[in-house]
């Protein structure tokens, strides 16, 4: 996984690639400590859950930042972004989801399963599973702000972080709107998302209240496998759907979906685009440092920023 491995080198070494030092871009202060696999017995499930653990060294308790992977992506495919959060004060927890590869299941061995069914229940039980995962990982005990927890996501992922905070989708069986937010997440993060899809209730984006932050890119098709290929304003429809409050979107001119290969699939194509992640990484964990620290600077940033002056044109902070 040579992108892997070059993503995980840019954290600690800004002058690769030209990373561009946008707020909190940067590798942060904070060694990060990282435990994987944690294997979790989640009730009804065709294999253990693996989740994947983060933490800084200090003192904490920090909060809490958990992350739900694209459509199929292997595991440890998200470190450049999970462990820059890490690096600035931040637990993560990125479950293995049924449809990742790495648990080596076809097509025939997920047929007729709820996808979206299982990442549900999959973030909720991290949450309802913290002690086990705490006794499972020595070092981690007493880090965790129970308190402060935002729901992420890339692609797939990013409905999930949505659903898990308010957005109204249906049951798979009886395509009927289903109850499935758990008010324990407090805020969602969400790069390259989905718009409007069947098992979402019409016009639910409209109707999201809840703080978020969106990301996408100008070569972010909406590519779902069936005919029809969304302009890339659909990826960001937690930024452009939804109404006017704590509402962040950030776009990338020429960012694609995978950032060149560095999350998600390293085989996605194109030159590694470290740039465009810095930028991710650094409003990302400016909207974080607001909602979940508080952080006044963090505030001022989301509030004020010239984004497209900062990074000389090559990405926008819009806020409503």
């Amino acid at each position: 996984m040579l992108r892997l491995v070059l993503a995980a080198l840019v954290i600690a070494s800004p002058a690769l690639a030209g990373v561009t030092e946008v707020y909190k871009s940067l590798r942060g202060e904070h060694d990060v400590n990282v435990s994987a696999p944690v294997m979790l017995d989640r009730p009804d499930r065709l294999v253990p859950l693996s989740v994947r653990v983060t933490w800084p060294a200090g003192e904490g308790p920090f909060p809490l930042v958990v992350f739900s992977q694209g459509a199929l992506c292997p595991k440890n495919m998200y470190a450049a972004v999970t462990d820059h959060w890490t690096s600035h004060g931040y637990v993560t927890i990125s479950p293995v989801h049924l449809d990742s590869e790495s648990n080596g299941f076809g097509f025939r061995d997920l047929a007729g399963k709820d996808l979206v069914g299982e990442r549900i229940a999959d973030m909720t039980y991290v949450l309802d599973a913290l002690d086990t995962i705490e006794s499972a990982t020595p070092g981690l005990a007493g880090k965790i702000d129970r308190d402060r927890i935002a729901a992420a996501g890339h692609s797939f992922g990013g409905q999930i972080a949505l659903a898990m905070t308010g957005l109204a989708i249906t049951d798979a069986t009886t395509n009927e709107p289903i109850a499935v937010a758990d008010d324990r997440y407090d805020v969602a993060v969400v790069l390259s998302g989905v718009g409007p899809l069947p098992n979402i209730v019409e016009g639910a984006f409209s109707r999201y209240d809840g703080p978020v932050y969106s990301s996408g890119g100008t070569k972010d098709l909406g590519a779902t496998g069936g005919p029809i290929v969304y302009p890339w304003q659909w990826r960001m429809a937690a930024y452009f759907d939804t109404p006017p409050g704590d509402t962040y979107g950030v776009v990338l001119d020429e960012g694609d979906h995978y950032y060149g290969g560095l999350i998600c699939r390293e085989t996605a194509g194109g030159a590694p685009d470290f740039e465009g992640l810095s930028i991710i990484r650094g409003t990302s964990t400016a909207f974080l440092d607001a909602y979940l620290k508080e952080d006044a600077k963090a505030k001022e940033f989301l509030a004020t920023m010239d984004l497209t002056d900062l990074t000389n044109n090559r990405a926008s902070l819009e806020r409503k």
